[in-house]
Order: C-alpha cells, then sequence, then structure tokens
C-alpha cells in the first residue's frame, strides 16, 4: 500500500493509522511525500520513520502545479513525469 503524505499533522496521523491497517492485512506499506521543500522534507521523513514508514520517494512543491491549480489549467506534466517514472517504474 502506498499513502501519499502532504504537509499536515493530519496527514501524519492518517499515514500511522493506514500503516496499522495494513499491517493487519499483512500488507506492506510506504508513503510518498508530496509539495515538499527541503525542511519540510527532512521533518516528515523524521517523522515517518519514528512511526516505522519507509519514504521511498518525494515530489518538490511545484509552483507551475500550484498556479495550474489554482486557475484551472491542465497541470504541466512534464515537470513531473521523471520524478514520478523515477519513483513508480
Amino acid at each position: 500500500m502506498l499513502m501519499v503524505v502532504d504537509l499536515t499533522h493530519e496527514a501524519l496521523l492518517l499515514a500511522g493509522r493506514a500503516r496499522t491497517l495494513a499491517a493487519e492485512a499483512k500488507k506492506e506499506f510506504a508513503a510518498v511525500l508530496n509539495k515538499v521543500d527541503e525542511n519540510t522534507e527532512l521533518f516528515l521523513r523524521r517523522e515517518l520513520a519514528a512511526a516505522g514508514i519507509p519514504v521511498p520517494g518525494a515530489l518538490n512543491f511545484s509552483r507551475g502545479i500550484n498556479r495550474a491549480n489554482l486557475v484551472g489549467e491542465p497541470l504541466p506534466t512534464v515537470e513531473m513525469r521523471d520524478k514520478l517514472k523515477e519513483l513508480f517504474v
């Protein structure tokens, strides 16, 4: 099971609960960080590691994606395509 974790305390709590459910179902569990910068990535990795949750990768904050979401434009997929391939291939 793979969970996307954003920059909220609630996301950390939900990741802990999801890890517990995955363990009960005898499934592997990991988290991918979303919308991070250097500082938030380090913080989230530390918190998730303390909860026994591996983090195979992270997606950095993107001004282009943020703007497209805000104004309803198509997402600039080229910007994240290589990173997503790295995580999921």
